[in-house]
């Protein structure tokens, strides 16, 4: 039987155009590659894995929410405290747009892919309510004061303030 497409990228089959022999559970090199060889192909090999879940893993976690509650509550912060919420959002690693405190589609996301990443984080000890309109302003307003910080891109579990 042959050796599927991605052992070849591991070492199985032909490498670099050498023969390889099976001998018992391995492959074994008449002319083995280098060890580096080898440890690129696993690297790069793991890297792909790991860009292609994530954002698998990162969409599993937007938190259910009302899309007026949480524009008009974003909208009632100032535009410094606008900026400040997308700057500590980015910092999370939940917004890639520009930080200029307007409320779009990316901010959308990323203010829904937060709260349900800081109740994941807090192991439920905060849990942003998205649906009602005073949940939505509480969250809103503890981004742009950086109380969720901890939670946000911290482990979630120290005390800074101790």
């Amino acid at each position: 039987m042959p050796p599927l497409p991605f052992a070849r990228l591991l070492g199985a089959g032909r490498a670099g155009g050498k023969r390889l022999a099976r001998r018992g559970p391995r492959w074994h090199h008449w002319r083995r590659d280098s060890a580096e060889d080898d440890m690129i192909r696993r690297v790069f090999l793991l890297s792909l894995a790991a860009v292609a879940v994530a954002p698998v893993l990162r969409a599993q976690e937007a938190a259910p929410f009302n899309a007026l509650a949480l524009r008009q509550a974003f909208e009632a912060l100032t535009e410094g405290r606008r900026k400040r919420a997308q700057t500590e959002l980015q910092t999370g690693g939940f917004y890639d747009g520009v930080i200029d405190g307007r409320y779009g589609p990316a901010t959308e996301a990323a203010l829904a892919a937060a709260a349900g990443f800081i109740a994941y984080n807090s192991r439920g000890a905060v849990r942003p309510d998205l649906l009602t309109a005073p949940g939505a302003a509480a969250f809103c307003e503890g981004l742009a004061s950086g109380a969720l910080a901890r939670y946000l891109y911290g482990e979630g579990d120290e005390c800074d303030s101790c």
